[in-house]
């Protein structure tokens, strides 16, 4: 499984955490963490542009092969039962799973066009560092759901 981010997370509160939950992951499967440079400054102060520039290299870094879901607002919001099993279907088809964070400004269209399947995780705009660390939590939690791990409570 590959997480595919626009960036790394600035604090290093975050890409500590970032870093536990990818080695509480690697017990059921491995996680590689591909980061995509931020368009700061290399495509104006546009929004579109800076989607389009990060866009560009989110797509650069997929495979032909991967089964990618793309976090995006307008996506589908799961609860933590239903994303494992959604997890769990996925693996299934055999295909790598690339899960797609992008930066401050969202994804580019061409990389929601190319999303299998698009997940929110909450009508709420986050920060897109917090984002990745959510996004990583919740593998994690889809993972102990499907062992019956006790991590998760609910």
């Amino acid at each position: 499984m590959r997480m595919v981010t626009v960036g790394r997370p600035r604090a290093p509160g975050l890409a500590s955490a970032m870093e536990e939950y990818r080695r509480r992951l690697s017990r059921w499967e491995a996680v590689e963490w591909v980061v995509v440079p931020e368009a700061r400054g290399r495509a104006g102060s546009d929004p579109d542009g800076i989607r389009r520039w990060e866009g560009a290299h989110v797509l650069a870094a997929l495979k032909p092969r991967d089964w990618v879901v793309a976090l995006a607002v307008e996506g589908v919001e799961d609860d933590s039962f239903a994303f494992a099993r959604r997890l769990e279907s996925w693996r299934a088809t055999g295909r790598p799973v690339a899960l797609v964070v992008g930066g401050a400004f969202g994804l580019d269209r061409r990389v929601l066009d190319r999303a299998d399947w698009q997940w929110s995780l909450s009508r709420l705009t986050l920060a897109h560092e917090v984002a990745q660390l959510v996004a990583l939590e919740q593998l994690y939690r889809a993972f102990t759901i499907l062992t019956g791990h006790p991590y998760h409570k609910g």
